[in-house]
């Protein structure tokens, strides 16, 4: 019987990546993904026992790595907003709703004025362009950190000789390591509140049968077309740039048609303002380190010529 005892250094990398995505169509709303690896390096110590008997060759060792663990959980992953999910999608633009458009026509009345017409229009292609352009960049980010991760490694096994260039060889290994990441348990999610440029209209007057009760106020919107406010002064009276070279004023109302036939509707022109949207995201959770157990069984038919 003999022995060895050995010296070295051991390397290693084991990753772990946990995904979570919708059915696979433009309506899920969400899709992250979390991929975590941890890379290690250590000195390693270890012994080596042999011996034989007869046709019987054994062996049994066993190692020890100090090894030190640089982990890394790097998160991906986009999602529509709360207020623009899924069902919404399906409303205005699967078919689910109707799309109406409200419009005049010169002259086409009985009463010699203008008329309102109202149409369907068909389901939007747009969504194709909306989808990923609502769920871009909610969640880049990653984590990154040190710890001390000691690995155990054991193995025994044998070698029956059949003949001088014929042997059956069999054998096992055992590893455990310590203070290893997994993207399940290092993987949480927060609610996120951005603040992002939306299509709006002045929607401040109450109109009822084609009168408004109530005028509402006028929208004031700066040169880049995002709104800033509203005043109840009447346009008139207001300066000609509020502020500045392309700024302009959106009232809450316009008026069409002539006589009998003249009406007052809700201003159909689009600004922009600032919403406060929700955005789920991934953040680092709170599982911890973890330990990996693995066992392997080997055997085989060694043949030398």
């Amino acid at each position: 019987m003999g022995n060895a005892s050995q010296l070295g250094i051991t390397t290693g990398d084991l990753p772990s990546t946990i995904t979570g995505a919708g059915p696979g169509t433009i309506f899920q709303t969400a899709q992250w993904d979390t991929y975590t690896s941890n890379n290690m390096v250590g000195p390693e110590f270890g012994m080596m026992f042999e011996g034989s008997q007869g046709a019987w060759d054994w062996y049994a060792g066993g190692s020890f790595t100090a090894g030190f663990n640089w982990q890394n959980n790097i998160y991906k992953g986009a999602n529509l907003p709360q207020n623009l999910g899924a069902d919404y999608l399906r409303t205005n633009f699967a078919g689910g709703g109707v799309t109406t458009i409200n419009f005049s026509s010169q002259g086409a009345s009985t009463t010699g004025g203008n008329s309102t017409s109202v149409v369907s229009v068909p389901t939007s292609p747009m969504i194709v362009q909306v989808f990923p352009t609502g769920q871009s960049g909610a969640t880049n980010s990653a984590n990154h950190e040190f710890s001390f991760s000691p690995i155990g490694e054991w193995r025994f096994g044998g070698r029956y000789r059949i003949s001088q260039s014929i042997s059956l060889n069999f054998g096992y290994t055992g590893m455990w390591l310590s203070q290893i990441a997994r993207a399940s348990t290092n993987t949480g999610f927060a609610t996120r509140v951005k603040q992002n440029p939306a299509a709006a209209r002045n929607k401040t007057a109450i109109i009822e049968g084609g009168v408004a009760v109530n005028q509402g106020e006028t929208a004031i919107i700066n040169p880049e077309g995002f709104v800033v406010g509203y005043t109840a002064t009447p346009i008139a009276a207001l300066p000609a740039n509020p502020l500045g070279q392309g700024s302009r004023y959106v009232p809450a109302t316009i008026t069409y048609g002539t006589g009998a036939a003249q009406r007052q509707v809700a201003n159909p022109e689009e600004f922009l303002e600032l919403q406060q949207t929700a955005y789920t995201a991934q953040v680092p959770g709170s599982g911890g380190n973890e330990y990996v157990l693995t066992n392997g069984i080997d055997f085989g038919l060694e043949i030398k010529y």
